[in-house]
């Protein structure tokens, strides 16, 4: 994951996540030509499971849906955040050897 993160790093894309102060994540979505990609979005451990990772996510899916593209991410076979991407509107999509990938449609007014 780390490999993965470094070698597609741009921090033009990066937005840090910030409570009360305090650096505790930091997410990358990626503007693609027909769609948005959700490259990363990590929360500290001690800071999971408090509804951080859904307010960051109902952000997104704001611009996206104004934008009327679609949402893309990667989560890694076996990973948690597979039920976290379900559990928020993310579709299965197709999956390789190691990953599984999701897609959340733009919702229309």
């Amino acid at each position: 994951a780390r490999e993965r993160f470094e070698s597609g790093f741009n921090p033009a894309y990066t937005r840090f996540i910030n409570v009360a102060g305090l650096r505790i994540g930091f997410v990358v979505v990626k503007p693609e030509p027909d769609l948005l990609m959700l490259d990363h979005l990590y929360i500290e451990p001690g800071y999971q499971g408090r509804g951080i990772g859904a307010k960051v996510l109902e952000n997104i899916f704001s611009t996206a849906d104004e934008l009327g593209l679609p949402i893309t991410v990667t989560a890694l076979r076996g990973s948690e955040s597979n039920a976290f991407y379900q559990r928020h509107g993310f579709v299965y999509q197709d999956e390789t050897e190691w990953d599984i990938n999701y897609i959340r449609r733009p919702r229309t007014h």
